[in-house]
């Protein structure tokens, strides 16, 4: 599927390239005009069987349809097409509702079919998926409207996404700016959380913040947008920059999408110009995606001398095939981690994780009493707001 950075006029007379520096300031003119309040309907076609054809009638014959359908997109006259894909385009326009949106599809739909019969002289059964999206953001109405779009392909109708989470509005810069294509350095901030040790000495976890706030609400997206190996460098040059080499270790969250690339993995190595204080947590979710490539991931940060953690172990689809994969130290998640969860169990993990080899964090650790059992039963180290709650690292 193709993606909103990559934005293209539709202008086929000269088919200027995806991502040239004019038309990508256009795109980020309206995404930086969006902050003063407006609202933005997207519309992202799709068309869903176009494969289908270009191996019917040949790549010249296939490459003059599209051509056909981006001017009949312009004529539309009531959005701004880009070209975002090689069968893919965004419609944009200011201060409507989806139900506009929506009536508009017919329309839109017999346009492109008319090119299409001009094209090739008969009459194409396209299949044209379209996702609807409004929001006062525009880099979240074009991620909604991708989606929609996608789910629109799947169940064969246009598809209305309303809204899109709006909770997080104070992340809205860190998405125009990865859409637009500018790095984060203004916008990206480092906050550490401490990890004691049981027997003495800490090490830290380096959480990405915006103005002060979480950025978790969304990453989600970020990874929808297909941004996430950005981001993740972002946050690796960051924590390069920000953390000396004498400090105690900190560790750096990876996204399923980096670790599941190798090119990334050897990016962020040398990015971490061999600063063993640095180390990686990754979640058992992005190992679940792809165990064989995490497998390859974690050997490749270990030989150069980075640890690796498992983060939120138990939290989702586990199975005990992660413990051998060369973790550093498994980070228990809130469920195995809590009072609910009965003490001989807990024992038989970490015993369990202990044999591999590994350490064992407890995170979530918010009360004295879960502190005392997570040492009990031979745990090794504890996070939770209890004994240090996210800060500026203060370097």
């Amino acid at each position: 599927m193709g993606s909103a950075i990559a934005v293209e006029p539709v202008d086929h007379c000269q088919m200027v390239m995806a991502n040239a520096p004019g038309t990508r300031g256009d795109l980020i003119q309206f995404i930086e005009a969006s902050s003063a309040g407006r609202s933005w309907l997207v519309l992202h076609l799709d068309i869903a069987n176009f494969r289908y054809f270009n191996q019917m009638l040949g790549w010249r014959t296939a490459d003059d349809l599209l051509a056909l359908i981006g001017q009949a997109l312009v004529h539309d006259g009531r959005h701004r097409w880009y070209r975002v894909g090689g069968d893919e385009w965004v419609g944009i326009c200011e201060g409507r509702s989806t139900e506009v949106g929506v009536t508009q599809v017919p329309a839109i739909r017999r346009a492109i079919q008319k090119a299409a019969a001009q094209a090739v002289g008969e009459t194409l059964r396209l299949d044209v998926a379209v996702g609807i999206a409004v929001h006062k953001d525009l880099a979240r109405a074009l991620v909604g409207a991708e989606s929609a779009s996608r789910n629109a392909k799947r169940n064969g109708r246009p598809e209305v996404r309303v809204g899109i989470e709006a909770g997080d509005a104070q992340s809205s810069p860190v998405l125009r700016a990865l859409l637009a294509g500018r790095q984060l350095h203004d916008l990206l901030e480092l906050h550490h959380q401490r990890i004691e040790h049981f027997e003495g000495g800490a090490h830290y976890e380096l959480l990405a913040r915006c103005a002060g706030r979480s950025l978790g609400p969304v990453i989600p997206t970020i990874e929808e947008m297909g941004l996430a190996h950005v981001f993740d460098m972002e946050v690796v040059r960051h924590a390069v920059a920000l953390i000396p080499p004498a400090a105690p270790e900190h560790a750096i969250n990876l996204s399923a999408a980096s670790i599941s690339s190798n090119e990334v993995v050897l990016d962020v190595i040398s990015s971490l110009r061999g600063r063993n204080n640095l180390s990686i947590e990754i979640t058992e979710t992005a190992v679940m995606e792809d165990p064989a490539r995490a497998q390859v991931a974690i050997e490749m940060l270990r030989a150069a001398g980075h640890s690796v953690y498992l983060d939120d172990f138990g939290e989702g689809a586990t199975t005990m095939s992660m413990l051998e994969m060369p973790f550093s130290a498994i980070k228990l998640g809130t469920s195995l981690a809590s009072l609910a969860c009965p003490p001989d169990v807990q024992a038989s993990v970490v015993q369990l994780i202990h044999s591999r080899g590994m350490l064992v964090v407890g995170e979530g650790v918010e009360t004295e009493e879960q502190r005392i059992r997570l040492a009990h039963v031979g745990a090794d180290a504890a996070q939770g707001y209890l004994l240090h709650r996210p800060a500026p690292t203060g370097f």
